[in-house]
């Protein structure tokens, strides 16, 4: 896809995600690290058994590839 043109922007968990992906992917497109997005991705029960709610997922914010 890259070959023929199409930008690329990888999503991963940084501890997760391969080293040599995310390193081409920073090469040539754009990395975005889902740690920086946890509380939009996860919820967690505390030791009382309250849950906390997510936020809204909001990617407006992301890193975007800058234009050639």
């Amino acid at each position: 896809m890259h070959k023929k043109g199409w930008k690329i922007e990888v999503l991963a968990w940084e501890r997760t995600c391969n080293p040599r992906l995310k390193k081409w992917v920073e090469k040539i497109g754009v990395f975005i690290s889902l740690e920086d997005y946890y509380e939009a991705l996860t919820f967690t029960e505390d030791e009382s058994g309250a849950i906390r709610r997510v936020k809204p997922l909001d990617l407006t914010t992301r890193k975007m590839e800058k234009d050639e």
